[in-house]
């Protein structure tokens, strides 16, 4: 599907000024008006494959190609009008002028015109060719060139392309473009903290600056719930390599609370990546987002003066820990929450929050998380 919609991008871009709801035909706008000129219309023995543009599951959106014959009759050389005409595959008849079943097939439209069929069954695979007309009526050589087979299926969102892009793009270390691909999938997911504490304040301490869109989370499926999840970890992750402008002064001046602070906004996406996790109940998602989180925060806890905040967040990665079964709790899994459970001691104690502390402890009791050994 990539290739082909590299193959046909500058067709699939103007379609959308060649569709009937804006009254225009291929050939009044500029440059796309270059493609249905006689002179840059390749010749071809029959009409070429028909495009898909968009799908749905129960409709295909097709683009007519231009057609130019390649025929000794020179009243055939104009052609007037293309048809589509579509069939399910797999029935090992290739289409022809009479598969006409489908609301949009076998209506003559001009060269380029994009037509919607309709009527389709929902995951099914279908296949379409295109048929060329005078001014006559006449079909110049037949039946043309059968597209590929096409699934019927719901497209994919814009927050899921957005959100494959970014893992892409960070995989090939092309940064730049995984944190705008990732920003905008992180965006719409997320709103602005209310404060109740000075403490909480964005402009001191970003770590809880932003939170979770549930209501919004809830209108999405689960598969592109957790493609929005990896975006705020690709974000997280991006963030540290693509700097801004404050970051990069604050190298040369020496900032320190600059760089604390993007450190601290850092942990408040991948605070909101574990919140999808946990609501999502993934368990391989959730120790991915705990072991970032945790080696992101690692020189924090080395510090004497030690934000509240901090015992919060190390609170929810060690209780959404809970939710991994043991079948999947490795060397690595037991070992930050060994070093989840000291840290929550050591803070719980600084902070004098012994109540909270010893319900954390005894939440740990039931958990498989450490290899108790018996010797004699």
């Amino acid at each position: 599907m990539s290739a082909l919609a590299l193959e046909n991008a500058v067709q699939i871009s103007a379609s959308r000024k060649f569709h009937a709801y804006f009254g225009k035909s291929p050939d009044q706008v500029p440059p796309f008006s270059l493609l249905s000129k006689q002179i840059y219309i390749k010749k071809a023995p029959v009409p070429a494959k028909p495009i898909m543009i968009a799908r749905t599951s129960t409709s295909i959106t097709m683009k007519l190609p231009f057609y130019k014959p390649i025929t000794e009759y020179k009243s055939w050389r104009n052609i007037a009008e293309v048809a589509l005409y579509g069939k399910p595959s797999g029935s090992g008849v290739a289409v022809s002028l009479n598969n006409t079943d489908y609301p949009g097939t076998g209506e003559k439209q001009s060269p380029g015109h994009i037509v919607h069929v309709t009527g389709l069954i929902p995951n099914e695979r279908y296949v379409f060719a295109a048929g060329g007309y005078t001014p006559d009526g006449i079909c110049v050589n037949g039946i043309g060139e059968t597209c590929k087979d096409i699934l019927t299926l719901l497209p994919l969102s814009l927050h899921q392309l957005n959100g494959y892009l970014a893992e892409i793009a960070f995989k090939l270390g092309h940064y730049m473009i995984a944190k705008q691909a990732a920003e905008s999938v992180c965006s719409a997911f997320i709103t602005k903290n209310e404060y109740k504490y000075q403490f909480l304040d964005a402009r001191v301490n970003p770590v809880l600056s932003v939170r979770l869109n549930t209501d919004y989370l809830r209108l999405v499926s689960p598969i592109e719930a957790k493609q929005v999840a990896e975006s705020f970890i690709i974000l997280a992750k991006v963030s540290k390599i693509v700097k801004n402008d404050v970051q990069k002064r604050s190298e040369t001046r020496e900032l320190k609370v600059e760089n604390q602070k993007m450190d601290l906004k850092i942990a408040n996406y991948l605070v909101i990546a574990l919140d999808i996790a946990t609501l999502l109940t993934r368990p391989v998602l959730i120790k991915k987002v705990v072991c970032e989180l945790f080696n992101h925060l690692i020189t924090y806890f080395q510090m004497q003066l030690q934000s509240p905040l901090l015992l919060q967040i190390l609170i929810k990665c060690h209780q959404a820990l809970r939710i991994v079964p043991a079948e999947l709790q490795d060397a690595v899994c037991r070992k930050i929450i060994a070093c989840l459970s000291f840290q929550i001691m050591k803070l719980g104690f600084q902070t004098s929050e012994e109540p909270m502390l010893r319900r954390v402890m005894l939440s740990e009791l039931p958990i498989n998380a450490r290899k108790w050994r018996k010797y004699s």
